[in-house]
């Protein structure tokens, strides 16, 4: 009985085995084995690339037991001794571990391997993808779109079996480079049978190539479990592709943060890199704080734990040397409040975040939901304390502090608690706390991750203040005797929509966005707790200092003026204040400002009539205007929609300016248009927006094969968080950009000065971006300067050179030449390339007189040739004048790499980058 629970034990580990930093591997994960063969070679194992090794390219490979992959039909002779000192002649392999092995006496399998396809396994080439930018991150912008992973597993000692060793092997390419990844998680053993000791390097089998880590052969091979040359023990990465490159730092970029944004919660892991570090030891303060808890790894990174902290907006991170005592760079990450999705988890949330709970005389209830998510995921609950006073003379802050508080419950199936009490006194010493402090608590709950999870940015929580009610009661009278006229707020703030849709109602109109203290989405009787005869509210900041506006609506979707109506009020400090406009009153500049006071002045239980009126004179409804309704308009093919709401086609191929902004800090719009070589259909697969005056640069590039939309700020590429759940997550955002994503997967982008914004909608094939300009039209006729581009401007379309022509042209060679016109030149693209050359080779249409598309275009007319198939028999005169990167010379069909037979690539299929993607223009007036 013991042996066959053994067994089980065994097959357990073997099949469902989780190693750190290991891609998961095992039967479970359709993994092949090799035999238990004293010197197995596996048959050739075909490759769905041509995979590119020491410059050439290989479609197959072979596995030996000895710890070797060998490339090519003639490389498969184990007659070279692992001993014999490199270089080899004729035989190609990558050596992860070479080193005779014997484990014909084992009963289970121990050497596994798989090809990983992007329609198979989007989330594992998502993971080696991350792994290999940490160190090549201009070499693997792309993502990664094919693998071949082979694990040694619990590999036994030919002289004692008790000693194991257990390493992984990655072959991985993004078409135009390839990586190599050795990871060891347990290395015990390094002598063969005749006591040579084991090898790691590759060899190009031309007795000239070669590389061989340096303690190879020798017992100190053991000890690279705890070397790397990226910071991570055990873990090595190699560019492969024409020579072995090995990691190096970059100095060109100047001090970098990865990630550059993160929750202001802290607790995760940040590195530093970009410069080469020198020292052994730096001091590192974030936000003038220094951060005791950082290591540097390697000349290549810094690695630190975020502190918790204080605000939200740009915090500086400095790099000082210790022993000069002198700053040597300084870098800027973004810190953000998560997104609040506390309703998912609690069935009294908005009780807890729409109330002042007195520490003295209440506890703290949280009541969890029963639904999927609490039923099938563990979470732990975790409380982060930010503590403040307030000081009425000057209205400023002082003892701030914070602290995070673990319960300790560790993770917990919370349908099956029902409810919890915590004490406050638990969380803080209440007896001791000044009557006018005051506490904002985030109770949060971090999800769990299991093995083959998706990775979620999932953080629920939701806030709720603590306040004496000494201080409560108090607060009104002095706070009334501060205000000063509300006029000048409301000068600051967006006037409200006098009129609300309500079928139904949206959750953003025209840029005001739902209050989830008084949702009509939800159900009456679990909202609007403080506007007791409103439905629904809606909030929006100003673009320019801390003010904003809440507009309420009746049932009818009606605007409220009146406070004891249910109104709204104006907000002197926006909850969705931006500390970037200055430093900085967090999240408690609200609740000073306009939440407790209006808690004191019209709730508490010593309030008066005269009271409450006052607060609302301080804090009026402010006034509302008719706005036009947004309307959806859906377009075909390449069809855009101009600003004065006509509508032409262009097939156009290249990059052009679809929307110049000049009095908006000079914002311009540029696209990227190709062709499907499937239908000769003509769309958008990227687009750039750029702040010319502020040299800010915001890129989205949809890649069809990858099934992966990237997003870049600057040069910096975004993380895209990978969601479990349909919750909206913010993205990005800083003075100048909001990137959102909403709950239904689109993007939205706005910008605080500019009075249009985009959704962007990314179809479920992937091949499709939907786009869709909202604009102001009574603002875009008060422009001093008008817009350009191939979107025109209210009055029509305008050639750069100030002649207009009317929109309902018969002539189509007209506005073919008025689409060319805009065509955007390699000196004039706002495009971000992560290679030098990646301008010609992406840009596969772009002709070098645009008379010459022009003059063949006519002559498709003429010919009475259909468009489509006539613009493709265009493009291939040009195929000889593209080239891809150095010597990779691959094409794409279907999911299969070729290798192309010259240094050019042929237009009628696809380079890696030119995949089609087709943006639907819309213009949508409010």
């Amino acid at each position: 009985m013991f042996r066959l629970y053994l067994l089980f034990h065994l097959l357990y580990l073997i099949y469902c085995v989780d190693i750190k930093n290991f891609v998961p591997f095992g039967i479970e994960h359709n993994d092949k084995s090799l035999e238990n063969d004293l010197n197995y070679v596996t048959e050739p194992i075909s490759l769905s690339v041509r995979y590119s090794f020491f410059n050439k390219f290989y479609d197959e490979l072979r596995i030996s037991s000895h710890g070797l992959i060998m490339f090519g039909n003639e490389t498969c002779s184990l007659s070279y001794k692992s001993s014999d000192p490199f270089p080899f002649q004729d035989l190609v392999c990558v050596a992860p571990f070479w080193i005779n092995t014997n484990f014909t006496y084992e009963t289970l399998k121990n050497i596994f391997y798989r090809e990983i396809l992007l329609k198979t396994e989007p989330q594992t080439l998502y993971q080696i993808t991350k792994i290999l930018r940490t160190g090549f991150p201009k070499l693997a912008a792309q993502r990664m779109f094919w693998a071949f992973v082979v694990t040694w597993y619990d590999l036994p000692d030919i002289k004692n079996e008790i000693n194991r060793n257990t390493y992984q092997a990655i072959l991985t390419t993004n078409g135009f480079y390839s990586f190599t990844l050795f990871t060891y998680h347990q290395l015990e053993w390094s002598q063969d049978s005749t006591g040579n000791h084991a090898r790691i390097g590759f060899n190009a089998g031309d007795n000239v190539n070669y590389y061989q880590l340096k303690k190879s052969l020798s017992p100190q091979i053991l000890s690279i479990v705890n070397d790397s040359n990226i910071g991570i023990p055990g873990q090595f990465i190699f560019h492969t592709t024409g020579h072995v490159n090995d990691i190096q730092c970059e100095t060109s970029t100047g001090l970098q943060v990865s990630p550059f944004r993160g929750s202001i919660y802290g607790g995760y892991e940040f590195r530093l890199h970009g410069i080469c570090f020198k020292r052994s030891t730096y001091e590192i303060r974030v936000d003038n704080h220094v951060v005791d808890n950082c290591r540097v790894l390697n000349s290549l990174y810094i690695v630190c734990t975020m502190p918790m902290l204080m605000d939200s907006g740009k915090i500086k991170i400095e790099l000082f040397d210790n022993e000069e005592k002198k700053l040597v760079d300084t870098t800027n990450f973004l810190a953000h409040v998560p997104e609040d999705h506390g309703e998912l988890i609690l069935k009294n949330y908005i009780n807890l975040t729409h109330q002042i709970a007195d520490p003295n005389n209440e506890e703290l209830i949280l009541e969890f939901q029963s639904n999927e998510i609490t039923k099938k995921y563990l979470f732990k609950i975790v409380i982060y304390d930010y503590a403040t006073q307030f000081s009425s003379n000057n209205q400023t802050l002082y003892n701030r502090t914070r602290q995070k508080i673990d319960l300790g419950l560790g993770y917990l199936n919370l349908s099956s608690i029902g409810n919890l009490t915590v004490r406050y006194d638990s969380l803080f010493s209440v007896n001791t706390d000044p009557n006018d402090r005051v506490h904002a608590l985030q109770i949060s709950f971090e999800m769990k991750h299991k093995p083959g999870w998706l990775r979620s940015a999932l953080f629920v929580g939701a806030k709720i203040f603590t306040a004496a009610t000494s201080l409560n009661a108090a607060y009104c009278p002095a706070w009334l005797l501060l205000q000063t006229d509300p006029r000048q707020y409301l000068e600051q703030v967006p006037v409200c929509p006098c009129q609300m849709p309500t079928q139904p109602w949206p959750e953003e109109f025209h840029g005001f966005r739902i209050d989830e203290g008084c949702d009509a989405r939800k159900p009456i009787e679990k909202t609007c707790a403080y506007h007791r005869k409103a439905r629904g509210c809606y909030r929006k900041k100003s673009d320019t200092t801390w003010a904003g506006a809440q507009c309420c609506y009746d049932e009818h979707g009606k605007f409220i003026e009146q406070g004891n109506e249910g109104a709204g009020t104006l907000d002197v400090v926006s909850p969705d204040a931006n500390s970037w406009l200055e430093k900085s009153l967090s999240m408690f500049g609200h609740f000073f400002s306009d939440f407790l006071s209006y808690w004191s002045c019209c709730r508490s239980l010593l309030i008066s009539e005269e009271m409450c009126k006052e607060y609302y004179k301080y804090r009026p409804a402010g006034r509302c205007e008719d706005f036009e309704s947004e309307s959806i308009e859906k377009h075909g093919d390449p069809y855009f929609a101009t600003l004065n709401g006509s509508v032409y086609a262009f097939r156009g191929q290249g990059e052009f300016t679809l929307l110049a902004l000049p009095d908006f800090n000079g914002q311009e719009i540029q696209i990227r248009l190709s062709s499907n070589e499937n239908d000769g259909n003509v769309g958008i697969e990227a687009f750039v927006i750029g702040f010319l005056q502020g040299k800010r640069r915001v890129q989205f590039e949809l890649f069809s094969k990858y099934q992966s939309c990237e997003i870049r700020i600057d040069t910096k590429l975004i993380e895209v968080p990978h969601e479990e759940f349909a919750v909206a997550v913010l993205i990005y955002e800083d003075e100048f950009i909001k990137i959102k994503r909403k709950a239904n997967g689109a993007f939205k982008i706005s910008f605080p000065t500019a009075h249009f914004r985009l959704r962007v909608t990314i179809r479920p094939t992937f091949d499709f971006f939907d786009l869709e300009t909202l604009v102001q039209r009574e603002k875009f006729n008060k422009l001093s300067t008008p817009s350009y581009g191939l979107l025109g401007d209210v009055n029509g379309l305008t050639f750069p050179n100030g002649t207009r022509i009317s929109i309902n042209e018969s002539d189509e060679q007209m506005l073919f030449e008025y689409g060319q016109s805009w065509r955007v030149s390699r000196n004039s693209s706002l495009f971000h390339y992560s290679f030098d050359d990646m301008f010609d080779s992406t840009i596969k249409s772009e002709l070098n007189s645009s008379e010459e598309m022009k003059s063949t275009e006519q002559n498709c007319h003429e010919s009475g040739t259909e468009n489509e198939y006539c613009t493709k028999d265009m493009l291939s005169n040009e195929e000889d004048n593209f080239h891809h990167w150095e010597s990779v010379n691959v094409v794409i069909d279907e999911n299969v790499l070729l290798q192309t037979t010259s240094g050019s690539v042929s237009t009628g299929k696809c380079i890696s980058l030119n995949f089609l993607l087709l943006l639907l223009l819309k213009n949508v007036f409010f």
